[in-house]
């Protein structure tokens, strides 16, 4: 006589799984009612329990301030406006140095290319655009090019790189030329480029430097609509006080649109998405408030009348040269504060009518409408959430 030994393994029926009955394969899951039963080991025996929801949270969306939605704003108003537009009057020409690190190479030309579609429509035919990208082992070139030649960007230039020799400031970037000028002779083009250290990359410099390639840029494109004409402007208001003497610049370009101006189309060109936007501003405003200990403004813009009685004094550099340097931070604030309330084609207007008038300010009534004084107050809110935050 023998015996067979053999198990049966039959179905688990609905009415034997429960809280607490017996089951058989430790990790089987039954799913009954809309209740979800595992098996699971319990001492010496293995029993159902009843399995608890997981309930998945949701991240919450982030709630913006209303500055912050000022900000994006302005900056969907203007990657909009590039998406629909396409390059038909730039022609590029590069000039890069072999010792250019190749992931900032890469960054600056893409860069350029996108900024073209943009910069592109304010040119009235094809123009040459010429872009320089070189470091500090390229000084013997720079020092004899004719295009580099302007006599304060060679100060700073030197000074910077006497700071990269003793291995300072190499987190920096900076302008190397920035004009749509008579050169070669006979002939007009767009010149724009920028220094790094042969040593930089996109992980050691500045959050801001991302921008300064489109900034230097952009320069170009404000030149283009005064350059030629200039001396034929003098000789046709030859009577006007505001074109002698040393604010005769200032009068027709005041700081805050050359430097801030460029600043908010640069930083908004650079910034590949809504939160990098932000960010970099933000991350900017901090570094200037902690360690910029020459600009002491910052700390005085606490209500409107401040910050309209500061952007006043800094409209010519003869009345206080020191404030200068915060020309770029808050000029771009205000023309962030002026594309978010009028749009990027009032701005663009604002490019294109630089010498209607014999003032910025006749500019600013011809293409918006509106006076000095109303874009000092009306930006001085915006200015004032972006120093508090």
């Amino acid at each position: 006589m023998f015996f067979v030994a053999f198990s049966l393994v039959l179905p688990v029926s609905s009415a034997s799984v429960k809280v607490g009955s017996p089951c058989s394969k430790i990790g089987q899951v039954k799913v009954i009612n809309q209740k979800t039963y595992k098996c699971t080991k319990e001492g010496i025996r293995t029993v159902w329990k009843l399995q608890k929801k997981t309930q998945s949270k949701a991240a919450k969306p982030k709630t913006l301030s209303a500055y912050e939605e000022r900000k994006l704003l302005a900056y969907r108003n203007l990657r909009q406006a590039v998406e629909k537009r396409s390059n038909t009057n730039v022609k590029l020409k590069y000039y890069v140095s072999d010792q250019f690190p190749a992931d900032l190479r890469s960054l600056y030309l893409k860069q350029v290319e996108y900024a073209s579609k943009f910069y592109s429509s304010f040119f009235t035919k094809e123009e040459i655009v010429n872009i320089y990208l070189y470091t500090e082992k390229d000084q013997a070139f720079i020092k004899d090019y004719p295009v580099f030649q302007n006599p304060s960007d060679i100060s700073s230039r030197n000074t910077w790189f006497d700071y990269w020799a003793k291995g300072r400031g190499r987190e920096h970037n900076l302008g190397l030329c920035a004009f749509f000028m008579e050169y070669p002779a006979g002939t007009w083009e767009g010149h724009a480029g920028l220094l790094v250290h042969s040593t930089a990359s996109k992980t050691s410099l500045q959050p801001y430097a991302i921008q300064v390639m489109p900034h230097e840029y952009f320069h170009v494109v404000q030149d283009y609509y005064f350059r030629k004409d200039w001396e034929d402007f003098f000789q046709r208001h030859p009577d006007r006080e505001a074109l002698r003497g040393p604010n005769f610049y200032d009068n027709m370009f005041p700081p805050i649109y050359r430097e801030g101006g460029a600043n908010t189309i640069s930083f908004i060109l650079a910034a590949e998405s809504e939160d990098q936007y932000l960010a970099l501003y933000k991350d900017q405003i901090q570094k200037e408030k902690k360690q910029s200990n020459d600009i002491k403004y910052y700390a005085r813009l606490n209500n409107e009348q401040e910050v309209i009685e500061t952007l006043t004094e800094m409209e010519f550099k003869s009345r206080n040269p020191a404030i200068q340097q915060a020309q770029y931070l808050i000029g771009q604030l205000v023309f962030e504060w002026f594309i978010a309330e009028f749009g990027i084609e009032k701005f663009e207007a604002l490019v294109k009518n630089q010498l209607i008038g014999t003032s910025f300010e006749e500019n600013l009534k011809k293409s918006a409408g509106i006076t000095l004084k109303e874009l000092y107050k009306g930006s001085a809110t915006h200015i004032l959430a972006a120093f508090k935050e």
